[in-house]
């Protein structure tokens, strides 16, 4: 019996699902070790209330995790009066948004040897969000590791065939033709996951202030405004690098899926007559019917006796259905209507969180 290799889809899944434990990994440690040095430091503290005498609100400028908080607290008879921060060093050091009034207690913790050193948990508070955004991508992978074990039989092939895999993907035969070049873009379904927190997050920041009792619609916008400076950082780091690829990969490299002139349209295994297609559904999923794939095109022809055909092209970005409906104007343009999930599903997920956790 042939020896049987895993062809090269299932090597480019398993490499896909180790980038993304790595990603899950680095957003669940931070919080993690914060915690553990935390309640490493408070173990030889001394816990006690302190009482809020000032508040510094200038949220447009320093941005609503920054607020300085100002206390007072008596230890031995003696009172303390200091900004509410943790003065050893956390990893993951930050406030909360804050929730408080002037008069308001909070607890904190003293050092015995030196009461005017504390510790407050608003140091790592603001690190169970990442966690939480760190174990939905760890459960994701996990989700996709078992469906990809299930089907790892499908992937098998001869050690000839993947020789010939291998070699027509060296010598790609699109890469010859003239025409615009519609090529595969990578992390398409990774960057409009992440774009889709962008009205998540305001959502979850309005919701957090509203089970505080904070009903002032423009104070909770005020929040969001001065929380603008990091989210541009946050999706910065998270998505920038992917973005900068797929605008790379469009341009520069990656493998071509098709090649558009003024009349025809190319592919790998037909040839078409762009006045031929009806319509193109676009599917910005995790699975397409054929083949796993993070997003896929459904192509719908009509032949000249009338009769109709559809084929998925895997992997078939946005822009390869705008050049194609540039020659002909005629080619209805639709989406898969389950595409609001993936639109909503992050706002569901972090309006929870925010009526969680605020």
């Amino acid at each position: 019996m042939e020896k049987l290799v895993y062809n090269k889809a299932f090597r480019s899944a398993m490499i896909a699902l180790v980038f993304f434990i790595l990603l899950s990994f680095a957003l669940i440690a931070p919080p993690v070790v914060s915690k553990i040095q935390y309640d490493n430091l408070v173990a030889n503290m001394e816990p006690t209330q302190a009482t809020i005498i000032d508040i510094d609100l200038d949220i447009s400028v320093r941005g609503p995790d920054v607020q300085e908080i100002y206390i007072i607290y008596e230890v031995d008879g003696i009172v303390y009066n200091r900004e509410l921060s943790t003065d050893t060093g956390i990893s993951f050091e930050a406030g909360t948004v804050a929730a408080y009034s002037i008069g308001d207690t909070v607890d904190i913790f003293y050092n015995p040897q030196n009461p005017n050193e504390i510790a407050t948990p608003r140091s790592v508070a603001v690190g169970y969000g990442f966690m939480a955004l760190g174990l939905i991508v760890l459960a994701l992978v996990i989700v996709g590791f078992v469906a990809v074990m299930k089907k790892r039989r499908n992937f098998l092939v001869t050690q000839e065939e993947y020789e010939r895999e291998k070699h027509e993907r060296k010598n790609e035969k699109l890469l010859s033709k003239s025409g615009k070049k519609i090529r595969w873009q990578y992390f398409n379904t990774y960057i409009y996951l992440q774009l889709s927190l962008i009205p998540a997050v305001p959502v979850m920041i309005m919701l957090t202030e509203l089970k505080k009792g904070n009903f002032d619609i423009w104070s909770g916008i005020a929040e969001m405004a001065g929380a603008i400076p990091v989210l541009l950082v946050m999706y910065g780091i998270l998505i920038g690098p992917f973005i900068i690829l797929s605008i790379l990969n469009r341009f520069c490299f990656g493998k071509v899926l098709a090649v558009v002139d003024d009349s025809t349209l190319l592919l790998k295994d037909r040839e078409m007559d762009i006045n031929n297609i009806t319509e193109i559904a676009y599917h910005p999923k995790l699975r397409s019917r054929s083949e796993s794939s993070s997003c896929y095109a459904t192509f719908v022809m009509q032949s000249k006796n009338g009769d109709t055909e559809s084929f998925d092209v895997a992997h078939f970005p946005l822009y390869g259905l705008k050049e194609i409906k540039k020659r002909n104007p005629n080619i209805k343009l639709s989406f898969d209507n389950r595409i609001w999930f993936l639109v909503l599903c992050p706002t569901i997920i972090f309006s929870a969180i925010g009526l969680l956790f605020g």
